[in-house]
């Protein structure tokens, strides 16, 4: 899958590009850090904005990887900005394909809007290579776009292949539809529970103060934005994605809800 949008938002620096937004990961830190995790791993880590928010925290390992070189060179200047490259390791790595950690290597892995944009191969991959760094009773916690139970298969059908010929991929899985089909297959890899959450009913944190590396990732992000608007090709695709999502995808969120799931391996 090209994910050619992707790879233009890393350019823009844009972060933050899940359901939910901020409050949705500060809510995931906050469960994240219940558990005073030693390795934490970011799958589709983006522009690292978690993961460096993250980094204030006592925490031995982070690690984030994408598949996106855009998205890994921004998140690499992101990290470099924040004077923090000796607390966060970054890698190009699609997990579908496997990695090189080894079984049982952190305590909790976390994605925020990946599991539903892969194909249902690459799903079934990504989630068995979870499984085998995860540690015993270690945690899996995902933020996505899924459709809703009632959803039509031709307006899903209809509506990913649009997306995938504008964006480069797809709205949502259609080989799992609605929250009870995606737990059962979580519980079928062998998760041992499976919390669902979902994102509108979480408490809202977006007044909370921000600590210091958010401070620099939010200033990184202006300095990113102010010398976008000097790249008129930038510009130019920024406009057309736009006209895309307005003209073809405005109304793709009425057919899909937004959840958390917080697996124990």
């Amino acid at each position: 899958m090209e994910m050619h949008f992707i790879n233009h938002l890393g350019r823009r620096g844009v972060n933050y590009l899940h359901p939910g937004g901020k409050n949705s990961s500060d809510f995931l830190i906050d469960e994240i850090l219940k558990r005073n995790p030693s390795s934490v791993l970011e799958l589709g880590c983006g522009i690292g904005a978690t993961l460096v928010s993250l980094a204030s925290n006592d925490i031995k390992s982070l690690v984030g990887i994408d598949i996106s070189s855009s998205q890994i060179a921004r998140a690499r200047r992101l990290v470099k900005h924040c004077q923090i490259e000796d607390k966060i390791e970054l890698h190009e790595l699609d997990m579908a394909n496997g990695s090189h950690f080894a079984n049982n290597s952190f305590d909790i892995v976390f994605a925020e809007s990946v599991l539903g944009i892969l194909s249902h191969d690459s799903l079934v991959s990504t989630m068995v290579e979870i499984k085998r760094i995860l540690k015993p009773d270690g945690l899996f916690i995902s933020n996505d776009a899924i459709w809703k139970a009632n959803s039509n298969n031709d307006l899903i059908y209809k509506v990913n292949r649009r997306a995938l010929k504008d964006f480069g991929l797809i709205q949502s899985s259609s080989t799992l539809i609605g929250k009870a089909q995606w737990e059962q297959f979580f519980y079928t890899l062998g998760f041992k529970s499976c919390r669902i959450i979902e994102i509108k009913d979480l408490p809202n944190k977006e007044n909370a103060a921000l600590n210091a590396v958010e401070l620099m990732t939010k200033d990184y992000k202006l300095k990113v934005k102010f010398y976008s608007w000097f790249n008129l090709n930038l510009l130019y695709q920024d406009l057309v994605y736009k006209l895309k999502l307005k003209l073809f995808h405005r109304h793709d969120g009425k057919n899909l809800e937004n959840y958390l799931f917080i697996l124990q391996a």
